[in-house]
């Protein structure tokens, strides 16, 4: 191989390493602090309250970005959304979303709460039972996790299945921070 064109690749090796460490100390988002600053009620987003229905009532939606998911949950509930495709990059995040999903279909169908999900309930009380009256004053609809596919993704690097579908709807709502 030539000196050149090697000199080029490890140039351009570093210059991708150096990206990644920097992103993981959070220059570009997720830092530590961000979420520490986010309001108390997640199910009184003022952003929903600017955007048309028209947008969510029937239609297809793809959230990138979706942290713990209360923009989809509430967009489900509050509309009459079809289906909400909701990525993130982090999957812890995404686990504490399907976690609380789960939990709230259970309280909406009246169901047992296993040990874990009454504690998780006790930690996360006003956050759950935030969703469960936006259900109540929306919808008598379907459970939310058959109208929610969280999935963890590179919004950057999709693979074949995510370029096939189609949205009536894309949004970025968590890139506005707060």
């Amino acid at each position: 191989m030539n000196i050149s064109v090697e000199k080029n690749l490890k140039q351009k090796a570093e210059s991708i390493s150096t990206i990644v460490k920097t992103c993981r100390n959070g220059q570009f988002g997720n830092k530590s602090n961000y979420y520490s600053q986010k309001r108390i009620n997640p199910w009184n987003d003022k952003r929903l309250e600017i955007i048309n229905a028209k947008y969510f009532n029937n239609c297809r939606v793809l959230d990138i970005g979706c942290h713990e998911g209360y923009l989809p949950i509430h967009i489900f509930l509050k509309y009459q959304t079809s289906k909400i495709d909701a990525i993130d990059i982090d999957t812890t995040t995404l686990i504490r979303a399907v976690k609380r999903v789960q939990i709230i279909d259970k309280i909406i169908k009246n169901q047992n709460l296993s040990d874990s999900e009454i504690n998780l309930t006790l930690v996360e009380k006003d956050k759950i039972l935030g969703a469960v009256k936006i259900y109540k004053k929306y919808c008598n609809k379907k459970p939310i996790l058959s109208g929610i596919t969280f999935m963890c993704k590179n919004i950057v690097d999709l693979d074949s299945y995510m370029k096939t579908l189609k949205y009536d709807t894309i949004m970025s709502l968590k890139l506005t921070k707060y």
